[in-house]
């Protein structure tokens, strides 16, 4: 699409240079409605936005607005079609790009992502976590100098190419103890921003995970428990291929030398 736009914008500066052969030769200028079948998609409005501001530069360069010069429309996105008025070879012209770019827009596609929520012990133990985080977690034993990992929580969403959603999940307390601390209540929320576009088989994502824990520590002799959230926030910008996995951040809480990872993977494209 770059490419083509980059075409266009030649195609266009090409253009108002005859427009102003064409001014000063004082040809008869006619009005025509041209009808697009597919409405102004994005294609087509930077189509209208370089002839618009191309024409503005050139009226400058001239020293004046006379509607002599160049071509003057109208866009209508609600009835489809963009009245264009000019010479008839520069409106035949610019008819012919719009043809050219009045196709259908590009469908969005459904994505299927699955997030992983993994703790990672200090110390040695029996890792607990599915096959398909095999390459994810053999790199993070390359980093991190951790025992044992461990698969806490699994999410998995559907969206759209440029659809945002919004997940919230509990973390279950199995393997997740704090030193000296007790846990009432542990959740994570997960903004996932997908980009309007893909590139070259590649999704971006802009990713924003919170995790709290609201924890308690006895304290007195009569042995009330005192409450208190801790949390992290993970926010980060990413390029990912279908079947490709990410690491989104690493937290540590509190006293604990253990962290917890989380992980994305864009598990389906259709």
């Amino acid at each position: 699409m770059k490419k083509a736009l980059s075409i266009l914008a030649v195609l266009a500066a090409v253009s108002l240079v005859t427009h102003v052969a064409h001014a000063q030769e004082g040809a008869q200028r006619i009005e025509r409605t041209i009808k697009l079948e597919h409405g102004v998609t994005p294609k087509i409005q930077e189509l209208t936005h370089l002839y618009t501001q191309g024409e503005k530069l050139f009226q400058s360069a001239l020293g004046g607005s006379s509607k002599d010069q160049g071509l003057i429309m109208i866009v209508s996105d609600e009835l489809g079609w963009i009245r264009v008025t000019g010479t008839e070879d520069k409106v035949t012209e610019f008819e012919a790009l719009v043809r050219e770019l009045d196709v259908p827009p590009p469908q969005n596609k459904n994505l299927e992502v699955v997030f992983f929520l993994l703790k990672a012990t200090e110390t040695n133990g029996t890792s607990d976590y599915p096959d398909t985080l095999e390459p994810v977690i053999d790199r993070l034993k390359a980093t991190f100098q951790y025992g044992a990992y461990h698969l806490l929580d699994t999410a998995l969403l559907r969206t759209r190419v440029g659809s945002e959603l919004v997940h919230q999940s509990n973390i279950p307390f199995v393997n997740l103890q704090i030193p000296d601390r007790e846990i009432a209540r542990a959740h994570y929320t997960t903004q996932l921003i997908p980009d309007d576009f893909s590139e070259d088989g590649r999704y971006g994502f802009k990713v924003n995970t919170e995790i709290e824990l609201e924890v308690g520590r006895i304290k007195g002799t009569d042995g009330e428990t005192f409450y208190t959230s801790i949390g992290a926030e993970m926010v980060t910008s990413i390029d990912i291929r279908e079947g490709q996995s990410v690491v989104l951040g690493k937290s540590n809480f509190d006293n604990s030398n253990d962290a917890l990872f989380v992980v994305m993977q864009l598990a389906k494209v259709e």
